[in-house]
């Protein structure tokens, strides 16, 4: 009996565990946008294609395949970090005010500057 109710409630466990990891994932890429780069399919395809040629080319090589394997986790970790990162927006620096229209460096005006361009 307890055996056959756990077999069936497997499929809402997991329906649950799937629909709350989603939940998440979507709060942390609100919260931070390089995660949702981090999950786009074009960045991943991009990192696992430019560490397989690494790695293939370090096994042409002669290396062995646990080392070329090892340098393809490392190199498919450091460029899906790095893509994401390049990919992600910057947030603003807080530094300096820019009004639309000024130019950049030129301060704001001061009294004397408006008299003496008359």
């Amino acid at each position: 009996m307890g055996f056959t109710d756990d077999l069936r409630a497997v499929p809402d466990d997991v329906r649950n565990a799937m629909h709350d990891a989603e939940d998440s994932l979507e709060r942390r890429a609100d919260e931070r946008p390089v995660v949702g780069y981090a999950l786009d399919l074009r960045i991943v395809l991009v990192s696992v294609a430019g560490a397989l040629v690494v790695a293939l080319i370090l096994r042409l090589l002669g290396l062995s395949f646990i080392f070329s394997f090892l340098v393809f986790l490392l190199v498919l970790g450091g460029l899906w970090v790095v893509l994401a990162n390049a990919a992600a927006p910057r947030r603003p620096t807080a530094r300096s005010r820019v009004t639309e229209g000024a130019q950049p460096g030129a301060g704001a005006p001061r009294e004397g500057d408006e008299a003496a361009a008359r």
